[in-house]
Formats: C-alpha cells, sequence, structure tokens
C-alpha cells in the first residue's frame, strides 16, 4: 500500500470508526436505561452484563456498518472536496477511480464482515436476549427435555444458558433396549469439558435400577465424571430453537438430517413414500412446545402426493416439461406472488392457495428430493426456509404457527422425472396473532374461499423483511 493509499484509507477509517462507536454508544445507552433496573433486581453480576452485551454486539453490527460506511464515504469524501484535495488529485493525473479503489475495497471488507456476523452470530442475538433474561427468573429459565434415542438416553433440563457448556438441575435417565430404565443421574449443576469431551456432574446422585424397575443402589457424589456420553451442549440447546433464529451453519445441519433420514429410510423395501413436516404452534395441534419436525413413512402413496404425481405424469406426457419448472418460470416472470428467493429456491403465495398465507417453496433446478441437492443448494435450502419463517413471524409480530412439509418423489425405486421437489406452508393465522381460519360450513361442504387474495397475501409477506422484528428493537 504506497502512500496515497495509506491517507485515503486512514482518513475513511478515522470517520467510520467514530460513526461505529458513536452509534453503539446511542444504542447501549438506550439499552442499558432499559434493562438497568433487571440487571439490579436479578442481582447480576458485572461479567453476565458483559456476556449478554457481547451476544448483542454482532445484531447490531449488522444493522450499523452498512450506515457508518455511508456517513463515512460523506464525510470523508465531502471534506476532501471543501479542502480542495480531490480537484488537487485528478489535477495531478490521479483518475477519479483510482481515488475511490481504498474506499471501495472497504466497502467490499464491510459487506464481506456483515455476510459472515449475518451468517453465524446475529441469527443467536434475540434467542440470547430471551435465555438472558429467563436465566435469572424466579422461577428459572424454560425447561428442556432432549431424548437421545441412538444411545437410549432421556435428559431432563431445569435450566438452559445460551452459549454456555452449564446446565443446571438436571436429570439424565439411562434406558436398555427395551426402554426400562437401568441408571438415573441427578445433579445441580452439570457442566461440559470440551477438550476431554467429558461431563463434569456436581452434588450428583447416582441410582441403578433392576429389570422390574425397583432400586437396587444409590450413591451421593460429589463430583462425578461421565466420559462416555455422545451429547454436546449444542445438541442439547438446539431442540429449543427455531427455523428463524439459527444461523446458516445449524440449519446446514438440519437439511443434512432430512436427507440422511429420508435416504435411509427409503431404503427399506416396503417404504414408497418418506413424508419430513413440522407442526408448529398449539393452534396446529403441536403437543410438544420446543421445536421438532417429524418424520413418517409410508407403504402406500398418501392423497395429496398422490394427486401430484398424477397431475405431473399428465403434464409430462401431454407438454414433454416439467408441471412446477414452468409454472415457476411464469411466477418469476409475473412477479406477483413472489415471496422471497435466492440462487437456488423461491417461495411463491400460490393462485389456487386456500389458507390465507398459504406459501409453496419451489427448487429452481429441476430435482425430485433433498438428496438431489447440491451442497451449495443445501445452504441454500437453510436460508430460504429462514427467510419465509422470519417474514411469517414478522406478519403479526408472533411465533406463526404453520404445518409445513416437504413433498419429494415416491422412494419406489423409480427414477420420477416428473417430479419436482417442493414444500407447502400451511398457516391458520388471518387477521391477527389470535384470529385464525376455520375451514367450516360452506367451505367445508361446499368450495373454500378466499380471505385475502394470492398477491395481497405475497405482498404483505414480502414487506415484512428478512429481519425478524424482535431484532428491530
Amino acid at each position: 500500500m504506497n502512500l496515497f493509499d495509506r491517507y485515503i484509507t486512514r482518513n475513511f477509517l478515522q470517520a467510520y470508526l467514530y460513526c461505529i462507536i458513536g452509534f453503539i454508544s446511542i444504542w447501549f445507552i438506550f439499552d442499558i436505561s432499559d434493562s438497568i433496573s433487571t440487571f439490579l433486581d436479578q442481582h447480576v453480576g458485572f461479567g453476565r452484563v458483559l456476556e449478554y452485551y457481547g451476544t448483542q454486539i454482532p445484531q447490531i453490527l449488522v444493522i450499523l456498518l452498512p450506515v457508518s460506511l455511508l456517513l463515512a464515504l460523506l464525510f470523508v469524501l465531502g471534506r476532501m472536496s471543501r479542502a480542495n484535495e480531490i480537484v488537487s488529485m485528478l489535477t495531478a493525473g490521479i483518475g477519479l477511480i483510482r481515488v475511490l479503489t481504498p474506499l471501495f475495497l472497504l466497502a467490499v471488507l464491510t459487506t464481506a464482515i456483515c455476510f459472515a456476523l449475518n451468517y453465524s452470530l446475529a441469527p443467536h442475538a434475540e434467542m440470547a436476549r430471551k435465555l438472558f433474561f429467563a436465566d435469572k427468573s424466579a422461577t428459572g429459565a424454560e425447561g428442556q427435555i432432549f431424548r437421545n434415542r441412538r444411545d437410549s438416553r432421556t435428559w431432563f433440563i431445569q435450566r438452559l444458558r445460551h452459549n454456555s457448556d452449564v446446565f443446571d438441575n438436571i436429570e439424565v435417565l439411562q434406558q436398555d433396549s427395551s426402554d426400562h430404565i437401568t441408571m438415573a443421574f441427578l445433579a445441580a449443576r452439570a457442566e461440559f469439558q470440551p477438550g476431554e469431551n467429558a461431563w463434569t456432574l456436581s452434588q450428583a446422585k447416582v441410582v441403578h435400577y433392576d429389570p422390574a424397575g425397583n432400586i437396587t443402589s444409590e450413591q451421593i457424589e460429589p463430583s462425578l465424571v461421565v466420559r462416555h456420553w455422545s451429547e454436546t451442549p449444542y445438541r442439547l440447546r438446539s431442540a429449543n430453537m427455531r427455523a428463524e433464529f439459527m444461523s446458516l451453519p445449524e440449519l446446514r445441519g438440519v437439511v443434512d438430517a432430512w436427507v440422511e433420514q429420508y435416504i435411509a429410510l427409503g431404503k427399506i423395501p416396503w417404504i414408497n413414500h418418506v413424508e419430513i413436516f413440522e407442526n408448529r404452534g398449539e393452534m396446529m395441534g403441536a403437543s410438544n412446545p420446543h421445536p421438532h419436525c417429524q418424520i413418517w413413512a409410508n407403504a402406500s402413496l398418501p392423497n395429496l402426493p398422490a394427486r401430484e404425481l398424477a397431475s405431473f405424469r399428465e403434464y409430462q406426457e401431454q407438454k414433454h416439461s416439467c408441471l412446477l419448472c414452468d409454472y415457476l418460470k411464469l411466477e418469476l416472470q409475473l412477479n406477483l406472488r413472489v415471496v422471497c428467493q435466492n440462487e437456488a429456491f423461491a417461495v411463491v403465495v400460490p393462485f389456487w392457495a386456500v389458507w390465507p398465507f398459504e406459501s409453496l417453496v419451489l427448487s429452481k433446478r429441476h430435482i425430485a428430493s433433498l438428496d438431489q441437492l447440491s451442497e451449495q443448494e443445501r445452504d441454500l435450502l437453510g436460508d430460504i426456509l429462514r427467510r419465509i419463517t422470519v417474514r411469517y413471524d414478522n406478519l403479526f409480530e408472533t411465533a406463526f404457527p404453520y404445518s409445513m412439509g416437504f413433498h419429494q418423489k415416491p422412494t419406489d425405486g423409480s427414477a420420477h422425472e416428473e417430479w419436482h421437489l417442493h414444500a407447502h406452508y400451511f398457516p391458520p393465522l388471518l387477521r391477527s396473532a389470535t384470529i385464525q381460519k376455520f375451514m367450516v360450513g360452506y367451505e367445508l361442504l361446499g368450495s373454500p374461499q378466499r380471505d385475502v387474495t394470492p398477491e395481497s397475501a405475497a405482498n404483505r409477506l414480502r414487506e415484512t423483511g428478512d429481519i425478524h422484528y424482535l431484532d428491530r428493537s
């Protein structure tokens, strides 16, 4: 870097850092004024306060860095213009593009930093805020039940801590192949040691059971180290995380698990259909409050996928083309019912939608199932699912209930070139977080009716934006 570049860069960085520090200071003053009473009432230590604000900074930087960049550019260029420095540089034979090159490179660096923060750290900010304030509440944070089916172990955790390897008041049940409890571990505190891949249980009680369920022995241990458990803190916490609060690497892990299960179940000879779906919210009948999906595998093809298969085949025979490929092409051309999209997927409100804010997730490339996704497409599937769930939450500023599921090609051994991978979202809410649409009366006995047009529904979802409403405050 020559003297000219250092001069431009130094002037810009000085203004840039002042803007960043100024904005963060303003945010900090407002946030501390809102939270200080909670900190004092709950006797939160200085270290915990620093930990809390450390989790919030990435989210704030994603918002503030572009604004600070713009203001710093305006300030530096304006000051250089008033001092006739730009005119002098141009007179000296230095082109305008050469003058702006260092600033352009710094803008690219800012974009990369924002992308990295939004990719990994920023999505956790609101969840960290919830868990932090719940962590010190009088009744404790929301509990967690985690079932490790592979190792036949069940965890009951009273208190979770965000980005911490410590859990309070736990009970771990070890079961045999018949789900009979063989051992129980109770501890006031459990701490994971990453370097040793071990759990340290404080004030632990170990109980052994016989096959009939009778207690055979009990042991009290001030400190017990367990080295053979496969669970990690992230794995235990992940069951409490919704898609809109997960980072892209974490969402990629979910997509990989779906692919793994689709392949494994599809290889079973008598299974001809694998349905991956999620019921979210009590309104949709979700019996477990924590986020989770389900996978059902059938010997026969269910009614809705069977009708889709017949339509795909008929269209291919008549048009020699893919039905949903052609449909997506038309939707992207019209751009009236498109909610959001990325390089590999698009979300549209289909013109035949029955539920007010029903949507359809379509792959842009013609593939038939999740196992045909490329590595990049798996990442982009997580991205598009986060975008649509954020928009749903933003619509009525609530944890939006829905039933969603993937429709993939049957696993009957045929290629099914006519099939196109897609996912349906069926949300029930109509006008607010508490008012839902009921499919009753004429709609149940005659024909469903639209409460809002597909174009209006798509526009409302589109305008809610990619930033979760809880992250805007």
